[in-house]
């Protein structure tokens, strides 16, 4: 599961870096507006993807424990 969320973060962070780089290069703001819109539904996903896995027990919080 580890390397999913990594996957995803990375995947994620190249989706913002696009967005980035067609507002510096001054590129359509369609491309823009494409590529945050992607970085937002892959957020979406991430995160309900991690409270399903949650929720079926798949993976469970560790933490520091509390005193």
């Amino acid at each position: 599961m580890k390397y999913y969320l990594i996957i995803f973060c990375i995947i994620i962070l190249v989706s913002l870096m696009s967005a980035g780089l067609f507002l510096i290069k001054g590129k359509k703001n369609s491309s823009m507006a494409w590529a945050l819109t992607w970085r937002v539904g892959l957020s979406i996903f991430l995160f309900t993807s991690i409270w399903l896995l949650y929720l079926l027990g798949w993976i469970q919080p560790t933490g520091m424990p509390y005193k």
